[in-house]
C-alpha cells in the first residue's frame, strides 16, 4: 500500500524507513512509496488526511504513462511544502475529488465515474508531486508515439535478456537498419538498446534475489541474467537500486 498524508491540524511526525521528519498542518505533505516499515505519528489533537491505496496499481499506471515497463524504482521526495504549484495543485485535486464523492455518494457506486477520478487522482500523482520519475517522465513522449520499431526491439530485447545483444537481430525483428533502430531509441527513449538490455537484466536480477532459494549466490544469478562478472553486475545493480545485491539476498522471503 501507498500512503498519502495531509495534516489538517497540527503536525504528524513520519519515520518512512529512511529519514524521519516532520510535518505541520498546512505547510507539508508526503507520500509514503517504501518499506511496510513506515510509521505515522499522529500528535495529540491533530487532525491529518490519509489516502490509502495499491503500490501495484500506482506502478502499472506509471509504465503505462511512459510506455516503459524498466523504469528506475519510484520513490517520492518527502516531505513536500504545500505552498510549491505541484503538491498545492495534488492537494486542492484531492481536496475537490473528496468534496465531489461526500456530496453525491452515488459517483462512487459508479465504476465508470470512479475510475475517471481515479485515472485523474494518478495522472495528478506523477505530475505534480516530485519523485525519482519526474524528470524521466518530462522527456518521455505519449506511449501512443513511440513508434513499432521501439516496441517490436525492446519486445525482442526482454525475451531474450540473458542473452548478448546482436543489433543485427534487432534489425530483422523490426525490418529496419541497425541505425534507424539506435536513431528511433535515441529520440523516443534517451538512451541505446544496450541500456535497455541492462535495465531488463536488472529487473530480472532483483525478482531472482528477492525470491531467492537457500543456494543462490550473486554470481548464480549475474550469469543467469546475462551479466560477464560478478562485480560488473554489482555495480549496476547498486548503481540501479540504491543498495548491495548481497542485502536484496538477504533481506528476501
Amino acid at each position: 500500500m501507498f500512503l498519502f498524508c495531509m495534516p489538517l491540524l497540527g503536525r504528524i511526525r513520519i519515520n518512512d524507513g529512511i529519514d524521519e521528519y516532520i510535518c505541520d498542518a498546512e505547510q507539508h505533505c508526503a507520500m509514503l512509496f517504501g518499506p511496510e516499515s513506515a510509521t505515522v505519528i499522529l500528535d495529540a489533537g491533530s487532525n491529518t488526511l490519509l489516502l490509502m491505496g495499491d503500490r501495484s496499481k500506482v506502478i502499472r499506471a506509471l509504465n503505462q504513462r511512459s510506455g516503459c515497463d524498466n523504469l528506475p524504482p519510484l520513490a517520492f521526495r518527502n516531505p513536500m511544502n504545500r505552498d510549491d504549484p505541484g503538491p498545492a495543485f495534488f492537494c486542492s485535486v484531492l481536496d475537490h475529488t473528496i468534496d465531489i464523492f461526500s456530496r453525491n455518494p452515488r459517483v462512487a457506486g459508479s465504476p465508470v465515474l470512479a475510475a475517471q477520478y481515479e485515472e485523474m487522482l494518478l495522472t495528478a500523482m506523477f505530475t505534480c508531486l516530485p519523485h525519482s520519475c519526474s524528470r524521466l517522465l518530462e522527456t518521455l513522449p505519449a506511449p501512443q508515439s513511440v513508434p513499432r520499431v521501439v516496441r517490436l526491439a525492446e519486445e525482442h530485447i526482454k525475451a531474450n535478456a540473458e542473452k548478448p545483444l546482436r543489433l543485427g537481430d534487432l534489425a530483422r525483428v523490426t525490418g529496419m537498419s541497425v541505425r534507424s533502430i539506435q536513431a528511433a531509441f535515441k529520440r523516443y527513449r534517451g538512451y541505446p538498446p544496450t541500456e535497455y538490455l541492462r535495465r531488463c537484466r536488472l529487473n530480472k536480477a532483483r525478482r531472482m534475489l528477492l525470491n531467492a532459494g537457500p543456494d543462490t549466490t550473486i554470481l548464480s544469478v549475474a550469469f543467469a541474467c546475462g551479466f560477464a562478472s560478478q562485480s560488473n553486475f554489482c555495480k549496476c545493480y547498486r548503481k540501479q537500486y540504491g543498495e548491495r545485491a548481497m542485502d536484496t539476498l538477504r533481506h528476501g522471503p
